[in-house]
């Protein structure tokens, strides 16, 4: 399974725009999803074929107990159990699918939060938000926009 892409045909003076405290917030979109893998190495090679990509990072990951491959300028990163636990038995039930969403920021310190935790994945420092409903962990983090 590889992610799908989305193209807006909608002119862009008809777009909503953001405004109030939106429109000056540091968050920029969606910046990397992470999505969960049985087989790390065939993902690889799927995802490398598929949109031509290189040189895969690879990495490890204690916050969601997984081994890690990222891509230069790619806003993915595949994650494949390194056991059993809430990954396998998430991928044993739904397959591969998204399991984390980062949201990028263009400012010096991430968004003030409560409850933020912090971690790191496929060699970007994150801050998890405290959203966990409805899956029962944290899916949310910020980190800062590749420059």
């Amino acid at each position: 399974t590889l992610p799908f892409l989305i193209s807006d045909r909608t002119p862009r003076e008809r777009r909503v725009r953001p405004t109030g405290d939106l429109a000056s917030s540091p968050i920029v979109g969606v910046d990397t999803v992470v999505i969960g893998v049985s087989d790390l190495a065939a993902a690889v090679e799927a995802f490398t074929n598929a949109f031509d990509a290189a040189d895969p990072a690879s990495g490890e990951t204690d916050r969601l107990n997984a081994h890690t491959a990222s891509f230069p300028d790619r806003p993915v990163v595949l994650a494949q159990p390194r056991g059993d636990g809430w990954l396998a038995d998430r991928l044993d039930a739904f397959g591969p699918r998204p399991l984390a969403y980062l949201l990028g920021y263009d400012t010096d310190d991430p968004p003030a939060f409560d409850g933020l935790v912090s971690g790191s994945l496929a060699g970007r420092s994150v801050e998890w938000l405290p959203v966990t409903q409805p899956v029962g962990r944290r899916y949310l983090g910020f980190v800062a926009t590749r420059r």
